[in-house]
């Protein structure tokens, strides 16, 4: 009886998850550890994915009020033309340097990352995702430092940022890329080294 009234009480609370009640979901939770003490770590984590959803909701809301104030438009605007197909390999370079600039400003540009389809660059940008699924000898200078660039895109996106975490872990091809990004990072010192010399105004373009 109390297995299936601590089953029932996580999918109540599961239930409000998706209606965006996290309160009353996070109170279903605590009953079912009232119910069951030795499910304690089980529920905890459900309990935690609600908390890390409500405050995703209040990121985004602010995100979106910050946007609607322009100061977030930069950001959109240069994933939005990081888009644009058929560029020379500098652009998309200069692009992500541009990225990396405004995610290291605030936690409201990492959310307007994610809610922009950011770390939806992995699957849908012609170039990244070549240079994510070519192996790594067979790069170019120009595209190691475009993967290594992206990494380093990734990494302060999700910092200070549980949502984004959770996202970044969702990403389908992630594993397989993840072991390429870590050849990539034997090649680092190679994609520093070019970028002092790869300084072109492609940056200031794309924020125009």
């Amino acid at each position: 009886m109390d297995e299936k009234c601590l089953k029932a009480a996580i999918i109540e609370g599961k239930a409000y998850v998706g209606l965006k009640q996290y309160d009353k979901a996070v109170e279903c939770y605590s009953k079912a550890k009232t119910i069951d003490p030795r499910k304690d770590s089980i529920v905890n984590g459900y309990i935690e994915r609600a908390r890390i959803k409500r405050t995703a909701e209040q990121d985004e809301q602010t995100a979106s009020q910050t946007f609607e104030a322009s100061s977030g438009a930069g950001l959109v605007s240069v994933l939005e033309k990081l888009r644009k197909p058929g560029q020379l390999m500098l652009y998309y370079i200069g692009g992500l340097e541009v990225v990396r600039q405004k995610l290291c400003s605030d936690g409201v540009m990492r959310t307007l990352f994610r809610s922009s389809g950011g770390f939806e660059l992995a699957d849908s940008h012609h170039e990244i995702v070549r240079c994510l699924n070519t192996e790594p000898g067979s790069l170019s200078a120009s595209d190691v430092q475009l993967t290594a660039l992206y990494l380093h895109v990734l990494h302060d996106a999700c910092i200070d940022n549980d949502e984004n975490q959770c996202h970044m872990l969702a990403m389908k091809q992630l594993p397989q890329q993840l072991m390429r990004l870590l050849v990539v990072l034997l090649l680092l010192p190679l994609s520093v080294h070019l970028s002092a010399s790869i300084r072109p105004s492609v940056p200031y373009r794309l924020c125009t």
